[in-house]
């Protein structure tokens, strides 16, 4: 696998997902995507998505930043960072087409465990839309 797309978010399974990234980049010349990605403005108005972009950004940034640091002290060096924004199960399988990745690693359950019976909502989803392999990280 030369292109992998990691999908991570600010549950603790994150971390899960990226070890599993970097043990299966080890020693072979595969980029690591790591990607997160900010819902859409939703309902809430303008001028309120204006101010808690911003944040939710912010946040996103910080965890990439962290997963960054982390991915490298494993000394995989060829990483790809993107802080993206829309729907997320869907913006991850559109990146993983516009990229040509090779395989989506997403979490079990992220965020929203609620909304996921067996799985979380965004993997299922991924599951079902994405047109690459898909691996699951409990």
């Amino acid at each position: 696998m030369k292109k992998i797309i990691v999908a991570i978010d600010c549950s603790d399974i994150s971390e899960r997902v990226i070890d599993f990234a970097c043990e299966l980049a080890m020693g072979r010349e595969t980029t690591l995507h790591v990607v997160s990605v900010t819902r859409e403005q939703g309902d809430l108005t303008p001028s309120i998505w204006q101010q808690v972009e911003g944040i939710f950004r912010s946040q996103a940034n910080e965890l990439l930043a962290a997963a960054d640091s982390r991915i490298r002290a494993a000394g995989i060096d060829r990483i790809e960072i993107e802080n993206l924004l829309g729907d997320p199960a869907i913006t991850i399988v559109d990146y993983a087409t516009k990229t040509q990745a090779d395989a989506i690693i997403v979490g079990s359950h992220g965020q929203s465990q609620i909304s996921g019976l067996l799985l979380g909502s965004v993997s299922f989803k991924v599951l079902s839309l994405a047109q690459c392999p898909v691996i699951v990280v409990k």
